[in-house]
């Protein structure tokens, strides 16, 4: 039985419809949900799930307290966001419904970099980019999924914001241009702050990603150039990531 089944048993859901952002991390997945949860008519929690690592009970369980939270809010759609969850798709569309799937991608160079100065190691990183953008690339042309790039997004926010609440099948409003006039705070965090310690540190990570989100949109391509040596990103430039940067046209 599939969870929206089972959660009506039991359950008055007024939820009409559910969406997935997720991607490779620091490639713009808080971002577009910080300002989707600026939608008159959407639900997003201002954390991530991880909902769907395991197909049990448990997950079962935890999905329809989630559908009864954002029923309790009167909203018609709920937008969750967990990067992670790219890597589990094929649940997810298993389990819930005409559900759908939005996925920013970035460029692999910049996506590097940011994750290094948070702590990841180089390979890893890449490793990372890679993996998660394969699948991205794999899903793109299905109907339920959508994927864009994220410095389209920084470059015409209208236009792309545009395009993503049409594939949502939400009202577009200039509104949600605004969504850095009211603050929301993400990863348990109850206020905003810089963070007192070095981004490496997993508390102050999540303060400064708290901070970054609630700032208006800002265009840091390119800043690899001055933080990764061109060797560091051989793989991504005339390696195994070569083809995916070029597909989503870094290249």
């Amino acid at each position: 039985m599939k969870i929206k089944q089972l959660h009506r048993q039991f359950f008055a859901n007024r939820v009409e419809s559910e969406a997935f952002i997720c991607g490779c991390d620091h490639s713009g997945t808080t971002l577009i949900a910080n300002i989707l949860a600026g939608h008159p008519d959407a639900f997003v929690p201002l954390y991530e799930t991880y909902i769907f690592r395991k197909y049990n009970l448990k997950m079962q369980l935890q999905y329809m307290r989630l559908l009864r939270e954002a029923s309790s809010t009167g909203k018609r759609y709920l937008i969750e966001k967990t990067p992670e969850h790219i890597t589990f798709i094929p649940v997810i569309r298993a389990n819930i419904a005409n559900s759908r799937f939005v996925i920013p991608v970035r460029d692999g160079r910049d996506v590097v970099a940011s994750l290094i100065r948070r702590g990841f190691d180089l390979e890893i990183a890449i490793r990372d980019w890679i993996y998660r953008n394969t699948l991205a690339l794999a899903e793109q042309n299905r109907p339920d999924v959508l994927v864009y790039r994220h410095e389209d997004l920084v470059k015409d926010p209208k236009t792309t914001i545009g395009l993503i609440c049409s594939f949502l099948e939400i009202e577009y409003s200039d509104a949600l241009l605004d969504f850095d006039k009211q603050e929301r705070n993400w990863f348990n965090e109850t206020k905003l702050r810089l963070g007192n310690k070095p981004p490496k540190d997993g508390v102050e990570h999540h303060a400064l990603r708290n901070w970054q989100v609630n700032r208006p949109i800002y265009d840091s391509s390119g800043r690899w150039k001055k933080e990764l040596r061109e060797e560091d990103v051989q793989r991504l430039t005339s390696g195994d990531g070569r083809y995916l940067m070029e597909a989503f046209g870094y290249l």
